[in-house]
């Protein structure tokens, strides 16, 4: 994922993924010239899955520990160079076996004074997956796990229309629709097609 700095630099984070590992380890890198070039800055330990975003001077790393693993965010206060320990919001199962958080790089938007972003609990061996909205207050302390707020866990229905081949829809992606509202704009993978429909 990346994320472009107010100078201008950007910060690309890279997760390292082997099916059946701990896959907890991310690396940051940084370019100075429009991603023309890059070099290393850091290693992100344990992290997962993780959303780079910049709050109030201050990088954050919005993340899970491993695959289904606790939920994490760190503050970087220099660009990304050093890093606070990471603060667990929630605990998740930690077993790519079992039940957890489950994220992408999902979007951070800051709408009516709070921040927004979409979280999943499930998992795809147990062939589930419910989705929830996580909100802070834009001038709360976000290392403070007490300060986050979930709207608790939408879980998949297979009796809903078009959906009973599914475990679920993940990776959801914040918006602020024309009316206002807060809305949870979520992938949605069929596993069957209408053969007609195919191309």
């Amino acid at each position: 994922m990346l994320l472009k700095l107010p100078n201008g630099s950007l910060l690309a984070s890279n997760d390292y993924y082997k099916a059946k590992s701990p896959q907890n380890l991310t690396s940051l890198f940084r370019s100075d010239d429009d991603g023309k070039s890059w070099y290393y800055v850091t290693d992100l330990y344990p992290c997962f899955w993780g959303k780079l975003f910049y709050h109030k001077g201050s990088v954050y790393m919005l993340a899970t520990a491993n695959e289904y693993g606790d939920l994490l965010i760190g503050r970087s206060d220099d660009e990304g160079r050093n890093w606070s320990t990471p603060t667990v919001i929630f605990r998740g199962s930690n077993s790519c076996f079992e039940s957890g958080f489950h994220k992408a790089p999902n979007n951070v938007v800051r709408a009516y004074g709070r921040l927004w972003t979409s979280i999943d609990y499930g998992s795809w061996v147990r062939k589930s997956f419910s989705n929830s909205i996580f909100s802070i207050d834009e001038n709360a302390d976000l290392l403070q796990a007490e300060n986050w707020c979930c709207s608790g866990f939408l879980k998949h229905n297979p009796n809903w229309a078009n959906a009973e081949d599914i475990p679920g829809a993940i990776e959801g992606n914040i918006v602020v629709a024309p009316d206002g509202s807060i809305v949870n704009m979520l992938r949605y993978s069929k596993n069957k097609a209408n053969a007609k429909n195919r191309s």
